[in-house]
């Protein structure tokens, strides 16, 4: 009876709190998602009044509820994203830019080595301009505003997923104008679907580890140094893998050369991915 009671308490104090939501900063900007993932959470609460009656929880409650808010937060990263437009077209800007400059240096590249590598660096330094600051342009008013709604599990994991998704379709852009302008004499009689494989990993890997040192530095004083110093150990491996991988793809070599790297770069991309739901409620906490 103390729990139900403890719980009533906090489903009228939970009320209150919506009807004056308005009042928080970063309300405005969030619109109504915000709206939308309190009435998510005032409805567990209404279930678990229901279920600690009946001495009963679902085991994938938590898992669906918090699967709810992921999906809520990264609709609202795309309907930011479609309104600023900020991280599209910045990036979009420093890819055709940086191409078109090999371009004039170099007019094609035929060696595979040198083909391969140049494109990754590319792509690198494309995912440090745009990935890097995803929390570092969040207003302090924002990140109250979620972390009264929403959980820190849910906030970084749809972070990484937006940006996932963001890195992989700059992955394909890229990929095309680069070979449009440098030639795609080296990917003739390559293992394409092992190439493909590479891109998507590497660009999940990218969007994962960086997304990670964005909320780490965000909460300090020398975010680009923080940045600096966990950036390049943490990416060095995985940028090695994917020019071996790649480079084997080319070649035109079988799955049977490359599955290590694929079975590492797999296992990167699930570490960050474990490590960011684990630590981030830390980082949440400051």
């Amino acid at each position: 009876m103390g729990k139900v009671f403890f719980l009533f308490l906090f489903q009228n104090a939970l009320k209150q709190l919506i009807g004056t939501v308005k009042f928080f900063p970063g309300a405005r900007q969030m619109g109504f998602y915000g709206k939308e993932l309190f009435l998510k959470h005032h409805a567990k609460i209404g279930i678990c009044l229901e279920h600690t009656q009946k001495a009963f929880v679902p085991r994938n409650f938590y898992l669906r509820n918090m699967l709810r808010e992921i999906g809520i937060l990264i609709r609202k990263e795309f309907e930011l994203e479609m309104r600023n437009k900020v991280a599209l077209s910045g990036v979009l800007l420093y890819v055709i830019t940086t191409i078109f400059v090999c371009y004039l240096s170099f007019q094609s590249i035929e060696d595979q080595k040198v083909w391969n590598t140049l494109f990754w660096i590319i792509l690198l330094f494309s995912a440090v301009n745009t990935i890097s600051k995803s929390f570092f342009l969040e207003t302090r008013g924002r990140l109250f505003y979620l972390y009264t709604i929403a959980s820190p599990a849910a906030v970084v994991l749809s972070k990484m997923l937006y940006n996932m998704l963001l890195m992989i379709s700059t992955a394909g852009i890229t990929i095309l104008f680069y070979a449009l302008f440098l030639g795609s004499k080296p990917i003739e009689g390559a293992n394409l679907g092992m190439y493909l494989t590479a891109l998507l990993l590497g660009a999940s890997g990218f969007a994962g580890i960086f997304t990670l040192i964005s909320a780490i530095s965000a909460g300090t004083n020398n975010t680009m140094g923080i940045m600096a110093i966990l950036g390049f150990p943490l990416i060095l491996p995985l940028l090695t893998t994917l020019i071996l991988l790649s480079d084997v793809s080319l070649r035109g070599l079988t799955w049977e050369y490359g599955y290590r790297e694929v079975m590492i770069l797999g296992g990167i991309n699930v570490l960050v991915a474990a490590l960011s739901y684990l630590l981030f409620p830390y980082l949440w906490r400051e």
